[in-house]
């Protein structure tokens, strides 16, 4: 994951896409989900929500904290994550109204 993001602040989007594509290539549960995270970082949120709906339907049971990354405050506006988040219990609202900590994105 932050191996992924790190190539996406690096300009190297190319390498950051193929970690995306051995990353689902794998068949664990986990690595899918790592993927979803770098696909976020390259701003492919249709393709992250695909892939995180195709982990949690394998078992994965991602913890909400997951989503309170940097990359993920864009990510946060779209509909889709508050209901992906109710279907693995998340009830609050701070992920969903707040950017991640110490993010320079969107300061008030």
């Amino acid at each position: 994951m932050f191996l992924g993001d790190a190539l996406v602040r690096a300009g190297r989007r190319a390498e950051a896409s193929e970690l995306v594509r051995e990353l689902l290539e794998r068949s664990e549960r986990q690595p899918a989900w790592f993927a979803g995270l770098v696909q976020v970082s390259l701003g492919d949120f249709d393709a992250a929500h695909a892939t995180y709906e195709r982990a949690i339907r394998k078992g994965v049971r991602p913890t909400p904290i997951s989503f309170a990354t940097q990359p993920h405050d864009a990510y946060r506006r779209d509909p889709r994550l508050a209901a992906m988040l109710r279907s693995i219990g998340y009830t609050g609202t701070a992920l969903l109204t707040r950017g991640a900590p110490n993010s320079d994105r969107e300061r008030s």
